[in-house]
């Protein structure tokens, strides 16, 4: 299993180095629940600490199903059987596949995904060396089956 070497942590960090308003929202945010601290409006506090969080957060650590699954093999998931696809654990009929989406993320990976018939929960992501052999197998087996980039 090829495995993501940022961690959510880093995400944060990288985004607050990226993004320095996020600090101004975060420091202003502070001094605000401070001050509702002091004057003893905890509800207040509550809600300056949650916009804390949302500065820290939001949009930085994304949503885990819209994240490229990482493979190693990306032909052992793909299997033809009685007229259905299996794709990891799930299965469509043959003629219900029109598109696939086969592309390059970066120098070494690729991904492929159903966008048409399952919405990214198929979406893998495999070494870019695969990619020759990932054309091959979908012009065997699903020659209707248009690549879309």
């Amino acid at each position: 299993m090829i495995t993501n070497t940022v961690t959510q942590r880093q995400k944060v960090v990288l985004a607050l180095k990226a993004q320095p308003w996020r600090l101004a929202i975060i420091a202003a945010s502070l001094v605000m629940t401070i001050v509702n601290l002091y004057r003893g409006e905890f509800v207040f506090s509550l809600l300056w600490l949650s916009i804390i969080l949302q500065a820290l957060t939001l949009g930085v650590l994304g949503d885990r199903q819209y994240e490229y699954e990482a493979v190693a093999d990306v032909l052992a998931q793909l299997k033809i059987e009685h007229g259905m696809l299996h794709v990891k654990h799930r299965q469509l009929h043959v003629q219900n596949v029109k598109k696939i989406a086969l592309d390059a993320l970066d120098d070494d990976y690729a991904y492929i995904d159903l966008p048409f018939n399952i919405y990214r929960s198929v979406a893998m992501r495999f070494p870019i060396a695969q990619m020759p052999l990932v054309k091959d197998w979908i012009s065997t087996h699903l020659p209707h089956a248009e690549i879309i980039c």
